[in-house]
């Protein structure tokens, strides 16, 4: 359950976040608190259960995002770009860019 932090960034519980990006709970445990080590999240505990953790990201953590994210697009722009020469990625590339498969049919299995 995402919910608001005091200082107004939003704060998820340590679980549903290892949930939404694909990782285990003790993976994102140490990211978040490398993330908090460089002052770009913090961990809080959840008022009532004191067995839960939320992670929220700091001002600075905000920040450096911004400040991240043309270059990361641009490099995965680039990246995607030359894998469509590629005919082991080039579905995968042109998946990952529009959301359709470059066979165009995204509903069944390969093969099927």
């Amino acid at each position: 359950m995402t919910t608001r932090h005091p200082e107004g960034g939003a704060a998820m519980r340590m679980g549903e976040l290892a949930d939404r990006i694909g990782l285990k709970d003790s993976t994102v445990t140490r990211l978040v608190g490398r993330l908090e080590t460089l002052g770009l999240a913090e961990r809080t505990s959840v008022a009532g259960d004191g067995r839960a953790v939320t992670a929220v990201i700091t001002e600075t953590g905000r920040h450096r995002y911004a400040e991240a994210t043309p270059t990361y697009r641009a490099a995965l722009g680039t990246a995607l770009h030359a894998a469509r020469a590629n005919i082991c990625l080039a579905d995968l590339a042109a998946w990952v860019r529009t959301g359709q498969s470059a066979a165009g049919d995204t509903d069944s299995p390969r093969g099927t």
